[in-house]
């Protein structure tokens, strides 16, 4: 399949935790730092939308998971 006019080879290049590695239209492959690969459009890679293939938000949550909101010994919360 041909590329579009407005292409824009990203072969190579780093956003965040992600390398692009090949166009699938209309989507790139992606190699993520966890040795995962997923094809995501270029452009939310690009905004910033996309960081990782999953993995980054997988992490952040599990350990928000293990940190409370730390009042649990105060008056108020034992009311």
């Amino acid at each position: 399949m041909p590329h579009p006019a407005n292409f824009d080879n990203i072969a190579g290049k780093r956003y965040g935790s992600l390398v692009a590695l090949s166009y699938d239209a209309p989507k790139w492959l992606f190699a993520c730092d966890c040795g995962s690969q997923k094809l995501i459009f270029a452009a939310n890679v690009k905004r910033g939308l996309t960081r990782s293939c999953g993995c980054l938000n997988r992490k952040v949550c599990s350990q928000n998971a293990k940190v409370t909101h730390g009042r649990t010994l105060t008056p108020e919360y034992k009311v």
